[in-house]
């Protein structure tokens, strides 16, 4: 994987409004037809939550991971009060357990997400940590 593109489901309103030439909106996202915009994006954050709310006062309660990702990293943050074991290989990922564990991938030479990373990479976990902390701002 050479060059990564980050774009999210975020960027499909602003991309049709685009299209539709209608230019008067304030959302997140951008046009990823605008490839200067899309070039100047740094990083994508993602929450991931679990579907059944178990608060609906405070949705952000049952959110089970934060996620970072650049161009050459991907971290995600388990809400530990949701996540409370660990997956023991990457084939248990996919039969539905998820890792309490901070879980760091370089994206450039692992795209499948296999090898974690975070304890080698304890400064880059740090630093990406606080950009998740920056951008977490829940609303409830």
């Amino acid at each position: 994987m050479n060059n990564l593109t980050l774009v999210s489901n975020i960027d499909l309103v602003p991309t049709v409004l685009q299209l539709l030439e209608i230019t008067e909106y304030e959302l997140p996202g951008v046009d990823i037809l605008d490839r200067e915009k899309l070039n100047e994006r740094e990083a994508l954050f993602i929450e991931c939550y679990n579907v059944n709310i178990l608060n609906t006062e405070n949705p952000s309660e049952t959110v089970l991971y934060k996620v970072a990702i650049n161009e050459k990293w991907k971290l995600i943050l388990p809400n530990t009060k949701m996540v409370i074991r660990d997956f023991k290989t990457p084939k248990d990922q996919y039969y539905g357990y998820y890792s309490n564990q901070p879980q760091l991938f370089d994206l450039k030479n692992d795209s499948t997400e296999q090898v974690n990373l975070a304890k080698e990479y304890p400064k880059i976990v740090a630093t990406m940590s606080h950009q998740i902390d920056e951008w977490w701002q829940p609303a409830d």
